[in-house]
């Protein structure tokens, strides 16, 4: 039984639908059809392997490059338009998911660190903070610190990275429960303590006590002596009104 052809008649003059008939090849059938030689005109599909996500080239932007540009005093935009980036790419990809930096103030830490690091090595001298930042004082030379804040730095530092420092304190500068020295410490006081170095600077109540402890006495009766300079000393905390430990209490 042939195939019908279609024609435009028979078709709009139909109705309905005709019976489906199931029909399954024989064995005979099967063999003629496999093994033939494939058609001049078919062409195998093109199989065409996936690339991830890490094999697209990305434009390389620098994390030292970055902070020099916005440590000459250049804003995020003309920084990344000088890295061959974009804004977006910048704010979106490089500095939240890469460096990790997701917020001005984080950002300004990373300033300021840079250009404490570039002092200590001996970099470029002319590095600003940009004033669009908001960032802490230029970093110039040493800290000064009181006893107990040297005491605090020299213990976090044997805790943690140096940055990692930096980062906790700009998060969360009056948190610190060990080192409490350190709470509300300057952030630009901070970052010179720890990447350029510090001096101690004596409170008024430390120098008190250092004298009184190192005084050694004189004459025939050295603790007589002794006794009568620490008796005056502890007089004059009393009517200064200041207390010491180890002079007044």
């Amino acid at each position: 039984m042939g195939t019908s052809i279609p024609r435009k008649s028979n078709e709009m003059s139909s109705k309905g639908q005709g019976e489906i008939k199931c029909y399954t090849l024989s064995k005979d059938e099967i063999d003629a059809i496999v093994g033939k030689p494939i058609p001049a005109g078919h062409h195998k599909p093109i199989n065409l392997r996936r690339r991830s996500k890490e094999e697209y080239p990305v434009a390389k932007v620098s994390k030292e490059d970055y902070l020099k540009e916005r440590a000459s005093g250049l804003t995020r935009s003309q920084a990344a338009e000088k890295l061959a980036t974009t804004l977006l790419s910048l704010e979106s990809y490089w500095l939240t998911k890469v460096w990790g930096i997701k917020s001005e103030a984080a950002e300004n830490a990373e300033i300021v660190e840079y250009k404490a690091r570039m002092e200590k090595e001996g970099g470029p001298e002319e590095v600003v903070v940009p004033a669009e930042s908001k960032a802490p004082e230029s970093v110039i030379g040493k800290a000064t610190l009181t006893k107990a804040q040297a005491e605090a730095v020299e213990e976090v530092k044997g805790t943690a990275s140096l940055a990692s420092i930096v980062r906790t304190h700009v998060d969360y500068p009056d948190d610190w429960v060990d080192a409490y020295a350190l709470n509300n410490i300057p952030l630009d006081t901070l970052i010179r303590s720890l990447y350029i170095g510090y001096e101690v600077e004596l409170t008024v109540e430390e120098r008190l006590l250092e004298v009184y402890s190192s005084y050694k006495g004189c004459g025939v009766d050295v603790f007589a002596n002794v006794g009568a300079f620490r008796a005056g000393m502890k007089s004059v905390c009393d009517i200064a009104g200041i207390q010491v430990t180890g002079i007044t209490v």
